[in-house]
């Protein structure tokens, strides 16, 4: 991958490569940096992508660049164009690394985290990934007693893949270290651009093969945010939709992993409760997404048939309660 607005940069060989991405959490990057270089496991290179940071978190990645050139580059790109396209950009440059590790802004690591993650890789080569227990933490990086288990679940290994398609990730995307094999698996020409690729990437993955877990919070993850706005849900929910559709339409082995029909049924099914959803809740921006999706990328006569019924049950749900409504203003004017 090549993009000529900026330069890409030429990473030096080393057994770990560490994609950490960045946008405007300035305050927090050179913590989560240092956090980095101060691992057990010498043996490992970092590049950070800033995504155009209007805070000036670029002007800290260049800072490590210049003051750690043996350990970090720094790639700050002019124009923001999200966190996919900075992991897709990222991940072509490492594409011949032994291992490559994810890296958030505002997350941490534990000192022997890699080295752990190493050993395990080690002792069964035919790992597609690794991935650790996280602590979860506020914005000051205190502990808040939780951990991500806590938060999306304890890991099934037996049963990964249909796991994740059915609930989404138990993998907390900075914890994941991926083997070369488990990378050459996924393919990143996926058709959207937010915050579910390591949920995408996990799908895939452990379709195809083993993935490794250490259950001690080798990882710190922060929450800086009590809540998750409506819009944002939406929004993340229809990107994983989309992320799983495509895993299963694209991977014979997530088919066989998840289900085959089954899952293609359950798939349909969502579409059709959600839209269903967000029509009964009067959010029809986002209920006109589903129908759309549907019609024109399903196609599936069983979840256009499932969409007509669902609207006509909820247009005759509004038209009832406003007949009962306008009876019972009717019944109180005539008192």
């Amino acid at each position: 991958m090549s993009d000529s607005s900026f330069r890409l940069p030429r990473l030096p060989h080393a057994e770990v490569l560490v994609l950490l991405t960045s946008y405007n959490r300035r305050d927090y990057l050179a913590e989560s940096l240092d956090s980095v270089l101060r691992q057990t496991w010498r043996d490992l290179h970092v590049l950070v992508i800033d995504d155009a940071s209007p805070d000036g978190a670029g002007d800290v990645a260049r800072e490590y660049s210049r003051r750690f050139p043996e350990q970090v580059s720094a790639l700050c790109k002019p124009v923001r164009r999200g966190l996919a396209h900075s992991v897709n950009v990222g991940l072509s440059l490492m594409r011949e690394a032994p291992y490559v590790a994810f890296q958030a802004d505002d997350d941490l690591w534990t000192e022997q985290k890699l080295e752990r993650q190493l050993e395990l890789f080690a002792s069964d080569p035919d790992l597609g990934l690794v991935a650790t227990e996280s602590l979860l933490v506020d914005a000051s990086g205190a502990p808040t007693g939780q951990t991500f288990s806590d938060m999306c679940g304890l890991p099934d290994l037996a049963e990964a893949a249909p796991y994740i398609f059915a609930r989404g990730t138990f993998l907390c995307a900075p914890s994941v270290v991926v083997s070369r094999a488990g990378l050459e698996l996924v393919d990143y020409r996926y058709p959207v651009d937010g915050t579910c690729n390591d949920m995408y990437m996990g799908l895939v993955i452990s379709a195809h093969m083993r993935i490794g877990w250490i259950a001690e919070p080798l990882t710190h993850y922060r929450r800086t945010q009590s809540a998750i706005s409506i819009a944002r849900t939406g929004e993340v929910r229809r990107e994983s939709f989309v992320l799983r559709r495509y895993a299963f339409m694209h991977f014979e082995a997530v088919r066989r992993s998840v289900g085959g029909e089954r899952a293609r049924r359950w798939l349909e099914r969502d579409a059709v409760f959600w839209a269903t959803q967000h029509l009964r809740r009067g959010e029809l921006k986002e209920y006109s997404w589903y129908v759309r999706d549907t019609l024109t990328k399903s196609r599936s006569p069983r979840a256009i048939a499932g969409l007509a019924l669902g609207t006509a049950w909820v247009g005759l749900a509004v038209l009832l309660g406003a007949i009962r409504a306008r009876l019972s203003l009717r019944r109180q004017g005539s008192c």
